[in-house]
């Protein structure tokens, strides 16, 4: 990756990752990122590296790529980790590294390995810290608004219609496992586009009662 950094100029290298369950996985897991998805970017800019992330737990999404940055570039754009965030603070500093003109290369071949725990702050979802990355998108939006054209802007609104959804469909089904029907419905009033995710994750949770060997390991 440093070597691709050099040769290409880059201010930031994401490397590619390999999701695995068992370290002894590794070489029968393909990449995250296949070389074969449309859309896949060389060369990121801040549209297609927005159009690349998806929030939704069937998606995939680029805040995973592992980065590597050049030193110089953090020094003199001053640009560092939000330290407000718990998670997807790779994909906001990148995000902000696209903002103030760095050139952020892909690399696609699959060098780390990545293990998703039982219980990980990745493997779970924490409302608090889906609350924090709503705000740091919102602050993203607010301080580089000059910079933002007509079709990141549309891509952040995407991005912040599917929190909502998967922030709702979360506190629902809290309500619901709580006993507590009128919360469930009152914030389901507020955001009745989560419906679908929420009927997705009750099916898939009686799916599991039901057959359990099918989700066994």
């Amino acid at each position: 990756m440093i070597d691709l950094a050099l040769r290409r100029s880059a201010d930031v290298v994401l490397g590619n990752i390999r999701r695995v369950a068992r370290w002894e996985d590794a070489e029968s897991t393909p990449p995250f990122i296949p070389p074969e998805i449309p859309g896949t970017a060389d060369v990121f800019d801040l549209e297609s590296y927005l159009a690349m992330d998806d929030v939704l737990p069937a998606g995939r999404s680029v805040g995973y790529l592992k980065p590597i940055f050049n030193r110089a570039f953090l020094d003199r754009t001053g640009l560092r980790y939000d330290p407000q965030l718990r998670n997807g603070e790779d994909f906001h500093i990148i995000l902000a590294c696209l903002a103030t003109g760095g050139r952020v290369i892909f690399d696609p071949v699959a060098d780390y390995l990545y293990r998703a725990r039982p219980g990980s702050v990745s493997h779970r979802m924490n409302l608090d810290h889906l609350d924090a990355l709503m705000a740091a998108d919102i602050r993203f939006a607010a301080r580089h608004s000059d910079r933002l054209t007509d079709q990141s802007r549309a891509l952040l609104a995407r991005r912040r219609g599917d929190q909502a959804r998967l922030g709702t469909s979360e506190r629902v089904l809290h309500a619901l496992k709580a006993g507590k029907a009128g919360p469930a419905l009152a914030n389901l009033a507020q955001h009745p586009g989560a419906a679908g995710m929420i009927l997705g994750k009750l099916a898939e949770a009686l799916g599991k009662r039901v057959f359990p060997e099918r989700y066994l390991k």
